[in-house]
Formats: C-alpha cells, structure tokens, sequence
C-alpha cells in the first residue's frame, strides 16, 4: 500500500535517475508551442496568482502528507535539506513558479495582444453556449 503513495519513487527506480528530470521538463516545448499557436485569456493578476499559490500550497501540502505517512521524501534531495532549507526550497519554488506565470503572460500579450480584445469574454461565451440560438438578442 505505501508504494502507492510513491508512484514518482517506484517509477525513478523502474527507469533511472535522470528520467525524472527529463520527464519534468518535456512539457517546455510543449508549452511554449501552445503559447505561439494559441491565444489565452488570462485572469486579473491578483486572481491568477492566487490560483497558482493555492495549487503550489496542495503541492507543497502533499508532499509533506506523503513525508509524514512513510518516512520517505519523493525527491530525495529533501532529506539533506533542513527544515529551514525546506522551507527556503519551497519559498523560492513558488517565486519561480510566478517568474514562469508572469513570463508567459508577457508572451502570451507580445504574441496575441492586439488579438486578446476580440475573445470572447467568459460572460459572453457562457451566454453563448447556455442560450439557444433562437432566444439570443442581438444587442446586448
């Protein structure tokens, strides 16, 4: 049962230790691909950062949960880390996880910004798809 909590160790063990940093990163590409070819609606700021602090606290929340039920950290580099270091760790992952977020609006705005203003708008869209085409008003 606790090997279920560690799929992210089982699978290190089953493929190396150099396949955990490259699956991690494969998503770069990937993500600066869709970036180029896709326009995004971003939140306001203040929304969007709190959404990214709130998923980064689960993160951060599930690994210690995972810590605190088998004694083992899923990356292993924890274990040299006091709990000031951890906490630092932590800190600066979040920082740069903003620096990333950030970055991306700024690519996404350089890219698509003359283009953003003609989305529809998330109160548009949804009076789009919840009102049947016969009921909708032109000038609203």
């Amino acid at each position: 049962m606790r090997m279920a909590l560690l799929p992210h160790s089982s699978r290190l063990q089953a493929t190396g230790k150099g396949a955990s940093r490259h699956l991690h990163t494969s998503i770069l590409p990937f993500s600066l691909a869709e970036v180029i070819l896709r326009p995004h609606c971003y939140p306001l700021k203040k929304k969007g950062l709190a959404l990214l602090a709130a998923a980064s606290l689960a993160y951060v929340s599930r690994v210690l949960w995972i810590y605190s039920e088998t004694g083992t950290w899923v990356y292993p580099v924890f274990a040299k880390l006091s709990p000031v270091g951890l906490a630092a760790f932590f800190s600066l992952s979040y920082v740069f996880s903003v620096g990333i977020y950030l970055f991306g609006e700024k690519l996404n705005h350089w890219k698509w910004g003359q283009f953003i203003s003609l989305l529809p708008t998330e109160t548009l869209l949804r009076y789009a798809l919840l009102t049947p085409p016969g009921n909708r008003r032109r000038n609203q």
